[in-house]
């Protein structure tokens, strides 16, 4: 199964971060960007991106270092121990990310497409989907996300084009009005959602050594982050602050509004919203995948295929603990603000602090 599944290419790799990316950032974080700073939420979303540019950054510096696995290269520099509580570390934070994305998918399922039928249901037979696309190994996600790509991109971008033309621009203004500490708080809020890049760490075995996946990690956070903007300046065009603040997903809400020339394409809000969901898709199926790889090199077992089944069924267990879509949202957020993302930072500036102590004691040697 994933045995012969060991190189992706570098346009692979930047296709699947888009696809993981861009469908779940646009559902939430037009409504973290707004809810923070108002108007200012193009603002913050801005300063979102320079914090993922640096937090990039920072993931690119470290990996130049790691030859071969990551989770081995934990372990040379911070001991077995110090290995497995960062291992630990990464799994709950994709078993807590899978478990909001499934129920955020199984929640916009449930109320734009199939009313009577129960979220966890939903949950399942998505779950199944994505253990069985996680067991296509590195390579079948790769090529799955080459034939999505511009099948989600292509219809986004002509909804843009035609949302664009009919609202009232009005609506962003005034600008600079919001204080700093609120953008700040934008800007963190969307870092958050963009922290599955460092998954990229992961990813190195299965690439050729070459600095250009650095620039291709920076171009497709790049891509996502532009797109964002753009989503944000149409719903609050739309919808106004307190409009787009108020509702779940604004992104969902501005699809029922496009209208093509001539209703040429008859209901293109619900070929968005499907379009839509499928991104989201891929980001669970990611989340499950990374997850199984993590365990691979904690433990060594060559057989990815045998942890995929165990955590889909904890990542259902975790977005079916409460009765409601935002007590899942807040326990989330309020897990990544406090502990997962300055985690998330943390490991790598402490992975090279220890390189670099390690170095200069070598060179002490000397």
């Amino acid at each position: 199964m994933f045995s012969n599944n060991r190189r992706i290419s570098l346009r692979q790799l930047k296709r699947m971060m888009v696809m993981e990316l861009i469908g779940i950032t646009g559902l939430v974080i037009p409504g973290i960007t707004v809810g923070a700073a108002g108007r200012d939420g193009v603002l913050a979303m801005a300063v979102g991106l320079v914090f993922v540019t640096l937090y990039v950054l920072l993931l690119c510096r470290l990996g130049r270092r790691i030859d071969g696995e990551y989770m081995q290269y934990a372990r040379k520099r911070c001991g077995l121990i110090g290995m497995d509580i960062i291992g630990a570390f990464y799994l709950v934070q994709l078993l807590f990310s899978g478990a909001f994305a499934s129920r955020l998918l199984g929640e916009v399922v449930r109320q734009v497409l199939l009313p009577d039928t129960s979220v966890q249901i939903i949950m399942i037979v998505l779950l199944v989907l994505a253990v069985y696309a996680a067991a296509g190994g590195m390579e079948g996600r790769a090529r799955m996300t080459e034939i999505l790509y511009w099948l989600v991109l292509g219809p986004v971008i002509i909804m843009l084009l035609f949302t664009a033309k009919d609202l009232d621009f009005d609506n962003l203004a005034p600008i600079f009005v919001s204080t700093v500490p609120k953008v700040a708080a934008g800007g963190y809020g969307v870092l958050i959602f963009f922290s599955i890049l460092g998954m990229m760490l992961f990813v190195i075995p299965f690439m050729k050594r070459d600095a250009r996946i650095y620039r291709t990690t920076m171009h497709g956070a790049v891509i996502v982050g532009l797109f964002n903007l753009v989503f944000i300046l149409l719903v609050v065009s739309a919808f106004g602050v307190g409009g787009t603040y108020a509702k779940n997903w604004p992104i969902i809400s501005l699809m029922t509004i496009v209208r093509t020339p001539l209703n040429v394409l008859g209901r293109f809000d619900s070929i968005l919203i499907v379009i839509w969901l499928v991104s989201i898709f891929t980001f669970v199926n990611s989340c499950i995948f990374y997850s199984s790889l993590v365990s691979r090199q904690l433990i060594g077992n060559e057989k990815m295929h045998i942890y995929l089944i165990p955590f889909a069924a904890v990542i259902l267990l975790l977005a079916s603990w409460a009765d409601n879509y935002q007590s899942i949202y807040q326990t989330y957020m309020s897990y990544m603000k406090y502990i997962g993302m300055p985690a998330a930072i943390a490991i790598p500036v402490l992975l090279l602090f220890l390189d670099w102590m390690q170095g200069r004691r070598k060179e002490a040697k000397e």
